[in-house]
């Protein structure tokens, strides 16, 4: 995962880059670990986790109707069905079956569209800072480090980047859950510990 919302980083990034006139000067910024370092990466594979836990459970409660029809097809034949029945039920199955496969590509579409608009909203919003924070540096244009054969490492501002990023707020809170029921197992150990002790 983190390699492809890498990829679609820089994809974004540097299709929309400025062009260096012939007498500026280029910085060099290294997305990936502004990406990394901002909690970005984290926060959008987080995003789709929970989004894909969402549609699973809605793709569960599809299935188990769908295979509620098949189930229904199966009784109506009964247990000693024609050959035409079985063609019926065989093509009923095929149908069922499509649908499903159907019902999973689009869902696999709704969370590359996800990924996709929640990369761009990062690229659109890091990219006036990187431009900033070169000018005030005396550049006139940045270029991706992912994108460079070489440079001279003077000219990187990454640091600055993301210095400046997490001041203007776009530091995302990694969600770590609370081990609420292992605290809770561990007391009740202990508390029943403390009882036989006495």
């Amino acid at each position: 995962m983190k390699i492809a919302l890498r990829s679609l980083l820089t994809l974004l990034f540097a299709s929309t880059a400025l062009a260096a006139p012939a007498d500026g000067g280029t910085a060099v910024f290294d997305l990936d670990r502004a990406a990394e370092e901002l909690n970005i990466l984290a926060d959008i594979a987080s995003q789709l986790e929970e989004q894909g836990k969402e549609i699973n459970a809605e793709l569960q409660k599809e299935q188990q109707a769908l295979l509620t029809q098949l189930q229904g097809m199966q009784k109506m034949v009964g247990t000693s069905p024609t050959d035409a029945q079985r063609t019926q039920l065989a093509q009923g199955a095929s149908r069922l079956d499509a649908e499903m496969n159907l019902k999973r590509a689009t869902a696999r579409a709704q969370l590359e569209a996800r990924q996709n608009e929640l990369t761009q909203e990062f690229t659109a919003s890091i990219k006036p800072i990187a431009l900033s924070v070169a000018q005030d540096a005396g550049y006139k244009a940045v270029s991706l480090k992912q994108t460079l054969f070489t440079f001279d490492p003077e000219i990187e501002i990454t640091n600055a980047v993301i210095e400046a990023a997490t001041k203007a707020g776009l530091k995302r809170e990694v969600k770590t859950p609370a081990p609420e029921e292992e605290t809770s197992e561990k007391s009740d150990s202990e508390s029943a510990s403390s009882e036989k002790s006495e």
